[in-house]
């Protein structure tokens, strides 16, 4: 099923378009999204709406999701599934109120408080986080994208996602988007929703960030906006990394790849081992378990395209070749993954252990499924409540603390041959 590689084998070459695999296809299709979002530039909702019968087989002028949708959606779900949401909403909002970044204020010499400096948190005016849809529905985008920006205090939170075939947003999404207290919900979807929350149309203003996941499409559409609109980052297909010393079930590996796999035919699954065999038996269980899975034809030709077991001679090969590759997910299996853990330097989300799989954070752990892949978690991190604020620093001084910094900022400044500087500090000094 996967074909098994020596990671000694690999050319620095290969391992070099390893490490920097992302965004493939997005160059392929830059030109007809650059069209798409200069026409949404230009012609606004007129635009949208010629790109929703286009894209999604879907006639309407209309694009905003009304609130009684919304509030109806909870009555039109399975009782378990608003459960489940309910408490995936639960885990995000307070796992996201740790990471939320605080405003405060020190002295930093122990028993001189001549000057403070401090950091003012102040949260974005509105954000925008695209959702995935049409002929499925993500729930748990929402909550992943909007939650954090609530938490940050946001104060105006828009979503997007393609209409269904019957031209509504599904009720499992409506809800999400009560739970995560989104203000606008919009039925438009593609590049061209892009376009609209980063310039504007005459019903979806603004925002100032636009967050989210999206297909090679919506990928192309951030990269064009981000020259005037911030983004969280450039995601690429799903990815995940199992890694493994061999004492651990192969069953459990095999799962997580064909999880990952049938995703999407793009998805990224590989698996990293210091044992052939063990890698071997994967393959056996890879077989048995897509045997009768809704998505096998999917997710097979993701593990065949895309699908490798990397075997290492060593445990630091091993640990090398992970923090080269920095995938989305990675899982680690066996003995003592904590103190493998440890030593992982790049990686987009980590989940530790034979209990733990990548689908509960993808869901309801309370970590974010929003996640740098293709190698991006080198410079980026996941999607949190930080991603959704200004730090803003600033100094306060004494007139002692004055002559003192004064003093050093003179020094420094001639040093870097700038008077000016020397000067308007010294000034300080004097008063």
């Amino acid at each position: 099923m996967l074909r098994i590689v020596e990671i000694g084998s690999l050319r620095p070459e290969d391992r070099r378009v390893l490490a920097h695999r992302g965004l493939k296809g997005v160059r392929e299709v830059l030109a007809d999204v650059q069209r798409i979002v200069d026409d949404v530039r230009q012609r606004g909702d007129a635009a949208l709406a010629a790109y929703t019968k286009q894209f999604d087989k879907v006639e309407t002028e209309s694009f905003r999701v009304s609130a009684a949708a919304i509030n109806s959606a909870e009555s039109e779900l399975d009782g378990t599934v608003v459960k489940a949401l309910k408490e995936a909403a639960d885990h995000i909002r307070r796992f996201q109120e740790l990471l939320l970044p605080k405003s405060m204020e020190a002295s930093l010499v122990p028993g001189r408080p001549t000057w403070r400096v401090g950091v003012n948190s102040v949260p974005l005016a509105s954000a925008g986080a695209y959702v995935p849809g049409g002929r499925a529905a993500y729930p748990s985008s929402v909550l992943m994208c909007a939650i954090p920006a609530k938490v940050a205090k946001v104060k105006r939170v828009v979503v997007c996602t393609p209409p269904g075939p019957d031209g509504k947003i599904p009720a499992a999404v409506r809800y999400a988007a009560k739970l995560a207290e989104v203000d606008e919900l919009y039925a438009v979807g593609g590049a061209q929703a892009i376009a609209a929350m980063a310039y504007g149309t005459a019903q979806i203003a603004r925002v100032e960030k636009i967050v989210g996941p999206g297909n090679v499409y919506v990928t192309a559409a951030k990269k064009i906006v981000s020259e005037e609109v911030s983004i969280d980052f450039l995601a690429g297909p799903s990815e995940v990394m199992v890694v493994s010393d061999g004492r651990s079930g192969a069953d459990l590996a095999a799962s997580e790849l064909i999880a990952q796999a049938e995703h999407d035919p793009a998805a990224v699954c590989v698996v990293v081992t210091t044992d052939a065999d063990w890698g071997r038996q994967v393959n056996t269980e890879l077989e048995s378990q897509l045997a009768d899975l809704p998505r096998r034809a999917i997710a097979e030709e993701a593990l065949r395209k895309n699908g490798r077991i990397y075997t290492a001679s060593s445990g630091q090969e091993a640990i090398d070749f992970i923090n080269d590759f920095a995938a989305e997910h990675v899982m680690l299996l066996g003995q003592d993954p904590r103190a493998l853990f440890e030593k992982i330097t790049c990686a987009g989300s980590v989940f530790i252990g034979d209990y733990a799989s990548v689908a509960m954070g993808d869901y309801c752990a309370g970590t974010n499924h929003v996640i740098p892949s293709g190698g991006e978690a080198r410079r980026f991190n996941p999607l949190s409540s930080a991603a959704f604020v200004r730090q803003i620093p600033y100094t306060t001084v004494t007139d002692r603390g004055a002559r003192h910094l004064g003093e050093i900022a003179a020094t420094i400044a001639r040093a870097e041959g700038l008077e000016g500087h020397a000067r308007t500090a010294e000034r300080r000094m004097s008063r």
